[in-house]
């Protein structure tokens, strides 16, 4: 099983890439994303860190 913030992760990248969301597009904020995503704003804010860094 794939954990939350990976899933999160992942699906954001993913439309970032396909142009979903462009250049100085923001993204959905914590509040949204745990609505969606049924979980923890914590869960969110390492999905957060994850982003940030360049991999």
């Amino acid at each position: 099983m794939i954990p939350k913030y990976k899933m999160i992760y992942d699906e954001l990248k993913d439309a970032i890439q396909e142009g979903e969301y462009g250049p100085g597009a923001k993204l959905p904020d914590e509040i949204t994303l745990c609505q969606i995503y049924a979980c923890s704003r914590m869960t969110v804010k390492r999905r957060s860190t994850s982003l940030s860094r360049k991999e």
